[in-house]
């Protein structure tokens, strides 16, 4: 990660937070929504309610996630150490980008996506991101940041909150409202909530500012910048 301080600038123009462990996809066919595992409901949820209050489809997205298929990923380790062969389906369902393709897959939408994980700082980087993808992109860049809890074999591990959450963001060039995020320079102290979610319940509160900062480097979001 660079040293420098970087600022990278964008226009909100509509949201949507998702905090609850299975929320429900009514708009979605059958066939997709049993698909669908609990961390994909959460990215889901958050995209579709997002993208409803924008007319405009998104021209790319980008689905940031720390954890991403972790819970699945676990179920087909298990079932390889009893000897069993996991599902073509759940094999299939268990990459970094599945929300993406069922998103893709929904809206019948054939723009460029992509999933990254950052550890801490996914949000952030995915954010900065879509900011260098505004610069050439023909409409807006959907960003998504989910997470669930971790498998109880993996808990030993983890060093954030492990509450589900979805944040979508439609950010644009103009219109909606102004935001900066702040890479710093020095140090800041880790927290144990995520960013998405620390964002997420930013936005919800009607707050216009949000420390994101998940060490060592310090983030910082303003709206209305």
């Amino acid at each position: 990660m660079p040293t420098q301080a970087l600022v990278a600038r964008f226009h909100l123009l509509a949201w949507s937070y998702c905090d609850s462990p299975q929320p429900e996809l009514p708009e979605l066919p059958m066939l997709l929504r049993r698909r669908a595992a609990p961390v994909d409901r959460l990215a889901l949820r958050a995209a579709l309610d997002c993208l409803a209050q924008w007319p405009q489809a998104p021209a790319a997205s980008l689905f940031a996630s720390r954890h991403g298929e972790v819970q699945r990923s676990v179920e087909i380790l298990d079932s390889l150490k009893q000897g069993e062969s996991p599902s073509a389906m759940a094999f299939s369902l268990s990459v970094h980008n599945a929300a993406a393709g069922l998103l893709s897959l929904a809206r019948h939408d054939k723009a460029p996506s992509s999933a990254l994980s950052a550890g801490p700082d996914s949000l952030g980087l995915a954010l900065f991101e879509a900011a260098a993808l505004l610069k050439t992109a023909a409409g807006p860049v959907l960003v998504v940041a989910y997470d669930e809890a971790l498998p109880s074999a993996l808990k030993p591990f983890a060093d954030d909150e492990d509450l589900p959450y979805g944040l979508a963001l439609l950010l644009g060039t103009e219109g909606g409202s102004a935001c900066t995020l702040n890479l710093g320079e020095g140090q800041a102290a880790a927290s144990q909530i995520a960013q998405g979610k620390r964002l997420g319940l930013a936005l919800r509160q009607g707050l216009s500012q949000a420390d994101l900062s998940c060490g060592p480097r310090p983030w910082h979001w303003a709206q209305g910048a």
